[in-house]
């Protein structure tokens, strides 16, 4: 799974298509470096959203949601 920002969404061919920023895991836990590579890939393909703040090239993400159930569920 991979974490960025939708910097923009177009449509390539009939397909529908996000124009995504790939942010950096850093050794925090949900921190992560903005300064990144960015790809066009399937909308179909973004899974969820979170909530996250900035702060100069680093971003701190509320994980989604199902992110954390499934944590929960793993660790019993």
């Amino acid at each position: 799974m991979t974490v960025g920002r939708i910097d923009l969404l177009c449509s390539v061919a009939g397909e529908c298509m996000a124009f995504v920023q790939v942010w950096t895991r850093m050794p925090q836990h949900n921190i992560f470096n903005t300064v990144g590579d960015s790809y066009f890939v399937l909308l179909s393909d973004i899974v969820d959203s979170c909530v996250y703040r900035t702060q100069g090239d680093v971003a701190y993400v509320v994980p989604p949601r199902g992110a954390v159930v499934c944590d929960l569920l793993k660790k019993k």
